[in-house]
């Protein structure tokens, strides 16, 4: 009989055990899901301004040539880093200046 209590207990401590864990991972699951819900709107609401951004790109494309697109793109990079550098030794020239 004693043996069968042991037993009991053991078996009723795995179960409390078992019981702690699962609303452990209940009550992360309740939080976070919302919260992932959230993101994942999120994500579907950029992928889809990203694909018209995509697709006034393709037209842009057929419309002018890929190359002439990829050359301006490239041209305007260029010139807002320039400007970029630009700024950046002005702000530099400033700083040393009022030391």
């Amino acid at each position: 009989m004693e043996k069968i209590v042991k037993v009991v207990r053991s078996v009723y401590r795995a179960y409390l055990d078992v019981c702690q864990k699962f609303e452990l991972l209940q009550r992360k699951y309740d939080t976070e899901v919302p919260y992932l819900k959230k993101q994942l709107a999120e994500v579907k609401g950029e992928n889809a301004e990203l694909q018209e951004t995509a697709k006034d790109y393709d037209l842009l494309c057929r419309a002018y040539g890929s190359e002439r697109i990829a050359e301006t793109v490239a041209a305007i990079k260029w010139q807002e880093q320039a400007e970029k550098e630009q700024k950046r030794s002005q702000k530099w020239r400033h700083d040393r200046e009022e030391r």
